[in-house]
């Protein structure tokens, strides 16, 4: 790196007070080769360090937001909420593979030419990190909030969304795997749908009731439509060497049949990446207590939960597995002879697994108060 900041290569940390000497014990200089520092002590290893390469105008990711809201008493326990919320997220971190082959897998690479005076590359297919994604949310939220009254509170609440991101991400992703073509990177087809974070309707329903005989009663209720799938081809349509080509036509996840295979539905054309969609998730979580007196101020709480009530599947899972809760290959075999893959849109995750959650689950306990 010169006087500029401009270059690039291994950067150094000097730890030793007695500053970098060579191996005969005179100091090392500006101009004498790195190889004759005695005990470099480097970290990292052997060359190549990594597989991208860092632009020098990366920009730090920002988000232009808008908001607005309106709130209204309708009587003495009741309130409505309305509230919209646009965003638009720019310089997110993107990394696209540009040295890709063009329509011939075994070809040789799109700039062989322009690098083979600088010798051979590992690996071949770098790719280099920019600031060049985006995002877009729009999302228009209403709720009603009820305070107890009459033995009843009540809180519900309602979203219609969409959230779309360069790479079928919302986020300072650095998404590689779905860009489609290494000669058009920034086309409208890498705008697709956020993977973990695009559906289009959720609810959320909680309430308290006081029942007969002291018993409380609090049931939470969420709900979630459809998340997108990222759904491929199953085979190298462009002959670029990179098996990731979406499908001409959107499917969707529609069930299982009576041997427990999934059922698809189309959605018509595929015109971006993450444009197929998975399972709509919803749980019920039940809570009952009742408080018992014991003697002057102490006081026994009996409680009984009960996590997922209904036992819901949930297939694909939560937010977190986003557009990889299903598998997404439609075929399988070559672009010569394609064969449809049977577990196309076969959930991956279900309730109950790692890092999802719950499949019906109960407890119970006692809080003691005085």
């Amino acid at each position: 790196m010169n006087a500029t900041g401009i270059g690039a290569g291994t950067v150094y940390s000097v730890t030793n007070s007695n500053g970098i000497r060579k191996a005969d014990g005179t100091f090392f200089k500006v101009g004498d080769p790195i190889t004759s520092i005695a005990q470099p002590n480097e970290a990292g290893g052997a060359l190549p360090l990594n597989t991208h390469i860092a632009s020098p105008r990366i920009k730090q990711p920002y988000a232009d937001q808008v908001s607005f809201g309106w709130s209204r008493q309708v009587d003495a326990a009741t309130a409505i909420d309305v509230d919209y919320v646009y965003s638009r997220g720019r310089d997110l971190g993107w990394r696209p593979a540009i040295n890709q082959r063009d329509g011939n897998p075994s070809g040789p690479r799109h700039y062989s030419t322009l690098l083979a005076a600088y010798g051979s590359f590992s690996p071949a297919s770098f790719t280099i990190d920019i600031s060049n994604g985006r995002s877009r949310y729009n999302g228009i939220n209403f709720g009603v909030r009820r305070r107890l009254e009459k033995n009843v509170q009540l809180s519900a609440w309602y979203s219609l969304s969409s959230a779309r991101g360069t790479s079928g991400g919302g986020g300072d992703e650095l998404s590689t795997a779905n860009i489609q073509n290494h000669l058009d990177p920034f086309s409208d087809i890498q705008f697709g749908p956020a993977g973990r974070t695009d559906a289009r309707h959720r609810i959320s329903l909680a309430a308290v009731l006081h029942a007969p005989g002291g018993v409380q009663i609090a049931p939470i209720f969420r709900y979630r439509s459809s998340l997108p799938v990222t759904l491929t081809e199953g085979v190298d349509v462009n002959q670029n060497g990179v098996n990731n080509d979406i499908p001409t036509e959107a499917f969707a996840f529609d069930g299982f049949d009576a041997n427990h295979n999934p059922i698809v539905k189309s959605l018509g054309s595929c015109t971006t990446v993450n444009c197929g969609r998975g399972a709509p998730f919803s749980q019920l979580n039940l809570r009952v207590s009742k408080g018992f007196r014991i003697g002057g101020t102490a006081r026994v709480e009996a409680i009984a939960e009960m996590f997922n009530l209904f036992n819901a599947l949930n297939p694909g899972g939560s937010s977190s597995a986003g557009a990889t809760g299903f598998n997404g290959r439609r075929f399988t075999g070559t672009i010569t002879n394609k064969t449809p893959n049977p577990d196309f849109l076969r959930p991956l995750t279900y309730a109950g697994d790692f890092q999802q959650p719950e499949q019906r689950v109960g407890q119970v306990g006692l809080r003691f108060t005085f």
